[in-house]
């Protein structure tokens, strides 16, 4: 059984937005992800009536069937890969983004961070059309993940690698200062 949590230190670089960004369409909305994040990684969209799951590949996003995002009904977006994160969310004004990247070379300040693996829903799945599986329980929603034939058990699960950057009040006193999803993996 792997550790639930592990202390890390991480060179890490931290942009955000300046000012809320008016967003009307997909096509904008993807211009913004792609201008801000050029890898190739996972999605999660939460929107006013549902949590989305895809893949952002080759500058456009994939959700399984072709569903798509409509910015009005976008409370937030959460793009990963191993390296980076984009976060965007939401405000009164229009949307906002923070960028955070981890890696030796990308010129940002050393941080402890604990990488975490949060259990996800689903003790069974059911693999789907082009790369997706299915993950439910005997009762209640599910979750459609863009990964290939994962083999689900109430003991392998699913699980999201979050990574919980650590800072320091004036005081000495250590608190978490911002959270990124990482990648998703399978396990005990």
């Amino acid at each position: 059984m792997a550790e639930a949590y592990r202390l890390l230190q991480v060179r890490s670089s931290l942009d955000r937005s300046d000012e809320a960004l008016p967003l009307t369409s997909a096509a904008q909305l993807v211009d913004l992800l792609g201008k801000h994040f050029s890898v190739n990684g996972y999605c999660v969209a939460y929107l006013d009536n549902q949590v989305l799951i895809g893949r952002f590949e080759e500058q456009q996003l994939l959700f399984y069937d072709g569903a798509q995002i409509d910015p009005r009904f976008l409370q937030r977006l959460r793009m990963f890969s191993d390296e980076q994160e984009l976060l965007l969310w939401r405000t009164g004004q229009g949307f906002r983004w923070r960028k955070r990247i981890d890696g030796l070379e990308n010129g940002g300040s050393m941080v402890e961070a604990v990488e975490a693996e949060q259990i996800l829903w689903g003790t069974k799945s059911e693999a789907l059309t082009r790369g997706w599986t299915r993950l439910f329980e005997g009762r209640g929603m599910e979750l459609i993940l863009p990964m290939d034939s994962a083999e689900v058990t109430p003991v392998n699960r699913v699980k999201l690698t979050t990574r919980n950057y650590i800072g320091y009040n004036a005081l000495g006193q250590a608190g978490y200062i911002d959270c990124r999803f990482v990648r998703f993996t399978i396990g005990r």
